[in-house]
C-alpha cells in the first residue's frame, strides 16, 4: 500500500513541477508601482487638456445670452433717460446698470451695486461711463474686462447692432476701434485678430 506523501513533500514536488513548467503560476491581480504611475500620468495630461477645453466650451454657450442680456437692459436705460426725442445720460453708472438687471439677469451677477460678467473673470466688474457722441452726455460707455478667448470676438459680433461703437484688445493694452459709428460696419476680420488667449480681452461697447 503506498504511503500519502507528507506536507514537506506535496511541497517539494509542486516546486518542482513550477520549476518545470507543469503547473502554472498564479498572477498576482493589482498595479504595480509603474503601472499605476503610467495611469496616473495619462489621466494628468487629459485632464491638462479637457478641463480647459470644457471651460471654453461653457463660456462660448454664454455669449449669446450675455448679449441678449445687455441689450435688453440698454434698452431699458434709452427709454428711462429720453425726453422728447432727446436723450442724456449723465446719471448713467454701473450701479444704475446693476439695478437694471438685478432681478432680470442669468447670465450677469448684480447685487444693485455692481455688475460682474460669467464670461470669463467672475472677479472683474464691469463698468460704465457718459461720453458724447453728438452732443454733451448724449451716450454711455459699458465695459467688460478680462473676457475669455472663447467669447472673443463672438461678444462684440452678438452686440453689432446695439453698439454704436465698438472698441477691443488685451486687458491692459491698446484698444482698437472695430465699428466706428451706427452707419460703420463691424470689422469682424481685425476683431477677430485682436482676440488674446485666456481671460485677456476687453470690449468697450458705446450706446446712444
Amino acid at each position: 500500500m503506498l504511503k500519502k506523501p507528507t506536507p514537506h513533500a506535496s511541497l517539494g514536488i509542486m516546486r518542482c513541477k513550477v520549476a518545470r513548467g507543469v503547473v502554472p503560476v498564479f498572477k498576482q491581480w493589482g498595479f504595480t508601482l509603474i503601472e499605476l504611475s503610467i495611469v496616473l500620468t495619462i489621466v494628468a495630461v487629459l485632464t491638462l487638456f479637457a478641463v480647459p477645453k470644457a471651460r471654453s466650451l461653457i463660456l462660448g454657450a454664454k455669449v449669446q445670452p450675455t448679449a441678449d442680456e445687455l441689450a435688453s437692459a440698454v434698452a431699458r436705460i434709452r427709454t428711462n433717460n429720453t425726453t422728447n426725442g432727446t436723450a442724456s445720460y449723465g446719471g448713467v453708472t454701473a450701479a444704475l446698470l446693476s439695478t437694471t438687471m438685478m432681478y432680470r439677469t442669468n447670465a450677469f451677477t448684480a447685487n444693485g451695486t455692481t455688475l460682474y460678467h460669467k464670461i470669463g473673470s467672475s472677479t472683474t466688474a464691469v463698468t460704465t461711463a457718459t461720453t458724447s457722441i453728438a452732443a454733451s452726455s448724449d451716450a454711455f460707455t459699458v465695459t467688460l474686462d478680462a473676457v475669455n478667448i472663447a467669447a472673443c470676438p463672438e461678444l462684440a459680433t452678438a452686440l453689432q447692432t446695439v453698439a454704436e461703437i465698438i472698441a477691443m484688445g488685451p486687458t491692459g493694452g491698446s484698444l482698437t476701434t472695430v465699428k466706428a459709428s451706427a452707419s460703420a460696419t463691424f470689422n469682424g476680420q481685425v476683431a477677430a485678430g485682436l482676440c488674446t488667449d485666456g481671460d485677456t480681452n476687453k470690449f468697450v461697447f458705446t450706446f446712444r
